[in-house]
Formats: structure tokens, C-alpha cells, sequence
């Protein structure tokens, strides 16, 4: 199984963000994830529903793991 699920992803991101901060970075800036389950061709993959809940979820642990950052940083 080749998916890497959200709660993978963003621990890797956020581990970037550190290393940036770490090195003397001021300001990033962190996109999220688009809606991909919203383009014509993720119709084609018949599984918006699951595309929508990780993007969804990719979202809301990204953001919160921003706000955690933020709290310790300070």
C-alpha cells in the first residue's frame, strides 16, 4: 500500500518547519491542502468521499500542529 495517510504527512512537514525555524527562518509560509476531490479528474478515481476526508483531515492536523508550533515558539 502505497498511501501515506495524513497523520504521517504532517508530522514530516512540521518536522521541515522546525528545521527552518532551527536554521533562522522567521517567515514561512505552510500551504494546505487544496480541494483535489473537487477537480474533474479525481471524479475519474470514484472515491471523492475518501479524497475529501484526508484532504480534510490532512487540513485540520496541519492546522493544528501550526497553532501547537506557534504556542511554543512564542
Amino acid at each position: 500500500n502505497s498511501t501515506l495517510l495524513p497523520s504521517q504527512v504532517v508530522p514530516s512537514i512540521m518536522n521541515s518547519v522546525q528545521d527552518l525555524i532551527d536554521l533562522g527562518a522567521k517567515h514561512l509560509l505552510i500551504m494546505n491542502q487544496p480541494p483535489f476531490h473537487r477537480q474533474p479528474v479525481a471524479s475519474a478515481l470514484n472515491n471523492t468521499a475518501l479524497l475529501s476526508m484526508m484532504i480534510s483531515t490532512h487540513n485540520r492536523i496541519l492546522s493544528e500542529s501550526i497553532q501547537s508550533l506557534r504556542n511554543r515558539t512564542a
